[in-house]
Parts: C-alpha cells; sequence; structure tokens
C-alpha cells in the first residue's frame, strides 16, 4: 500500500508522461465484461445532460457525444473521437471535430516519445517531447508555440531507479524550476519545488505511520504550514480524509463492487451533511441507477438520479 501511495504522488507531482499505459478505458472506470457503449442520462432539473461513449472491442474509448439542452431540446453540443494503433495505442485525439487535436506517438519499447496539440486549422498549440535511457525518461522538451517556438528543456535524475531530481531550464541554461524527491526506503516522504533563485516555493512531507494510512503536511513560501491532511485507505479505496488546519473531516464507505455509497462531512466534531448513493446493477455488475440523497435539502447531490444504458459485445 505504501509503495502504490507513494508512487501515485510521485506520477502526479511531476506530471511526466511515462511509458503507455497498458490498462484500457474499462479497467480504468471499473467497468465489467466487453462494453460496447454507454449511454448516461442525468434528468436533473439543473443542467440536464446525456453523454454516448463508444468502446472498441479492446476496451478503448473511441467516441464520445455530449448533448445538453438547448430551449428545451436535447441537442449535441460536443464530440471526442480516439484513434489506435495496431498496438492498441492512442495516437489521435480529437475534440469537437478539428476545433482541437492531440497527436501522440511512441518508440519500439510503448512508451510515448511525443505530444503535439493543434487547435483549429491545425495551429500547433503545444508539444511534449521525451528522451529515454531504457525505460526511463531522462529528458523532455515543451514547446508552448503561443508564446514562442524555443522549448523549455527539463532534466531528470535517478538515484536507485527513483527520480530525485527534475530540473527545468532556460534556452539560455538558466534554471527555471527544480523539484526534488527524498524516499524513505522505497515510500515518498518529501517533494520540493524550488524556484530560478533556489527559493523553496512549496514543499510537501509525507509520512506513513502504518501501511493504510498517510500523512501529508503542505508548505508553501517561507515554509508556513498551509495544509496538514491523514488520509486513510482500505487497500486502494480512501476511508477517511482529517483537514487539521480547517477542522474538516470526511468518511467514505463503499459497496461490494468498489462504488462509493456513503459520504460523510465533519466540521469541528459535527456532522453537517450525510450524502448517501444507491446503485442498480445489471448481470456483468455495472451500475446501471444511481440514486443520490443528502441531509441537506438544497445540496447539488440531493435528489440526483443518473441512469445508463450499457450495451455489450
Amino acid at each position: 500500500m505504501k509503495n502504490l501511495i507513494g508512487l501515485t504522488i510521485l506520477l502526479f507531482c511531476s506530471s511526466l508522461f511515462a511509458q503507455y499505459e497498458q490498462k484500457n478505458d474499462l479497467t480504468n472506470i471499473k467497468l465489467n465484461g466487453k462494453v460496447k457503449l454507454i449511454t448516461t442520462i442525468d434528468p436533473k432539473l439543473i443542467d440536464p445532460y446525456k453523454t454516448i461513449i463508444k468502446y472498441n472491442e479492446l476496451g478503448n474509448k473511441i467516441e464520445t457525444l455530449y448533448f445538453s439542452y438547448n430551449n428545451n431540446k436535447l441537442k449535441m453540443s460536443g464530440r471526442e473521437s480516439y484513434k489506435y494503433d495496431s498496438k492498441n495505442r492512442l495516437i489521435e485525439y480529437k475534440s469537437s471535430g478539428d476545433h482541437f487535436k492531440e497527436i501522440y506517438k511512441y518508440d519500439e519499447n510503448d512508451s510515448l516519445i511525443e505530444k503535439s496539440s493543434f487547435i483549429k486549422n491545425n495551429k500547433p498549440l503545444y508539444k511534449y517531447l521525451f528522451v529515454y535511457d531504457k525505460n526511463k525518461i531522462i529528458e523532455s522538451f515543451f514547446t508552448n508555440y503561443e508564446y514562442t517556438t524555443t522549448p523549455v528543456k527539463c532534466e531528470y535524475l535517478y538515484e536507485d531507479n527513483k527520480l530525485i531530481e527534475r530540473h527545468c531550464l532556460k534556452p539560455n541554461e538558466k534554471t527555471i524550476s527544480k523539484e526534488s524527491y527524498k524516499y524513505n526506503q522505497n515510500n515518498l516522504i518529501s517533494y520540493t519545488i524550488t524556484d530560478s533563485l533556489g527559493n523553496i516555493t512549496s514543499k510537501y512531507d509525507y509520512n506513513y505511520p502504518k501501511d493504510n494510512i498517510m500523512i501529508v503536511k503542505e508548505y508553501r513560501i517561507n515554509d508556513s504550514l498551509e495544509i496538514k491532511s491523514t488520509t486513510t485507505y482500505n487497500n486502494s479505496l480512501i476511508i477517511e480524509v482529517q483537514g487539521h488546519k480547517t477542522n474538516s473531516h470526511y468518511k467514505y464507505s463503499y459497496d461490494n463492487q468498489g462504488n462509493s455509497v456513503l459520504t460523510e462531512f465533519f466540521r469541528n466534531g459535527i456532522l453537517e451533511e450525510k450524502i448517501i448513493i444507491e446503485y442498480i446493477y445489471d448481470n456483468n455488475k455495472n451500475w446501471i441507477k444511481e440514486s443520490i440523497t443528502s441531509t441537506i435539502q438544497y445540496s447539488p447531490y440531493n435528489n440526483s438520479v443518473v441512469n445508463r444504458v450499457i450495451e455489450y459485445y
């Protein structure tokens, strides 16, 4: 569990585009069976919507259609499309026709080596390039074409196969920022960001008193403690989050399928809101109806019902 938590934080903080993720979209959102199409309908009175998501036989999204109400009529408001190569790797993403597009390229080890974005009329927006030593990123280059055609370079330093530093530089080799990582055995225990002058702008300390508990302390400029929180896990599910400075406290419960069925919010030890979620499942143990109620009458979660129609191959 500790390794899982540390790895998740590490990937999130460093914002790396690492090796191509072999899990498909159905696995990532915990859908069972060979899903072909999902139609989701939320008939709520405020901002009702409908979405249709289509999947290929290998479990990855190929199209998403968005619908919203306009003058009491349901009309398509957006479209996303996805293309894959023969290895089922994402190679193209488009949003709303050709208004936004992303192109992905990989090497022979399935590592992402280029991600390029374009807006209308194929105008370049930004580009990421990645250089690897075996399966580890050692250099990356980022170009934001809205401001310059000269890329920002980042260098990556490892120790015992763990990332310990990410150093980003201007074209003149002057530092933009530096990220430093420290570990205790296999666990991430510190993540620090410094600016071009070497001043600490953000720092995160992680402590793991038990296998299923993580304590996070977040510092900002001048080392003032901004946030301290304690997160408790049951396997990979978050069951409790306590914010110490705000005296806020969340508790989460799940059903046998791993879906959230209860959220309780406390402030100063007093229960302020309870959100209850009930599901109806199909034969593949995928939910097809989600009903949400809240103890707060005017909560946006209160009396919300979402229906899903799932088609299978």
